[in-house]
């Protein structure tokens, strides 16, 4: 009996000290190194996706003069657009990428995939990247303006590229919280108003 009690004790002790070791190699070992190890994986998901659309964006070798004559209905302007857009997909590995080239109106003059609007107001501002929601939930948008250096930097288009965050087959539902997965638990994104800038973290 004397054993068996000790022996009880030994394998409970050593099931009870694995799991902790356990705990600690996928959790952390307290509180605030799970939210940093968290923390560290969130912004690995945003970076890996930003340099992706990274990638794409600088594909697009089309210049202001290109741009312009597309924007004016010069078809074979428009088909080498076009094309350059549908290779940068494909240079990115985007099945789920897409990519839009704006004219100096802020209209379309070719995308390839499932493309979304982006206001006027953020193909010309200063943000660069920046969350925006879509038909497919939250997506990550990048935005690359492109300039007339003949005539003093003047705004000539823009070219985005955008793929949406992962939802693990998560439908869209409008107005439900959007869940990123990682490795421990789900995030929960809350993307700040536009303008609220001092809403805080």
């Amino acid at each position: 009996m004397r054993r068996l009690l000790v022996g009880g004790l030994v394998a409970a002790s050593a099931i009870w000290l694995a799991g902790l070791a356990l705990e600690r190699s996928r959790f952390g070992a307290d509180l605030t190194a799970t939210r940093a190890r968290l923390a560290g994986e969130v912004n690995a998901q945003f970076a890996t996706l930003g340099s992706r659309l990274d990638v794409a964006v600088r594909s697009i070798t089309a210049d202001a003069t290109t741009v312009r004559s597309a924007e004016q209905g010069d078809m074979a302007a428009t088909r080498a657009i076009f094309d350059q857009v549908t290779a940068g997909v494909n240079v990115a590995d985007g099945s789920d990428l897409a990519i839009t080239v704006y004219g100096s109106s802020n209209q379309p003059v070719a995308w390839a995939g499932r493309a979304e609007d982006v206001p006027g107001a953020r193909l010309t501002g200063p943000d660069p990247l920046f969350l925006a929601p879509s038909s497919q939930g939250l997506q990550l948008v990048r935005v690359r303006p492109l300039v007339d250096a003949a005539a003093g930097g003047r705004h000539v288009g823009a070219i985005v590229a955008a793929a949406p965050l992962s939802r693990e087959g998560q439908p869209p539902n409008a107005g439900t919280p959007f869940v990123l997965p990682t490795t421990l638990v789900p995030v929960t994104v809350r993307p700040q108003f536009e303008g609220a800038a001092d809403t805080g973290a």
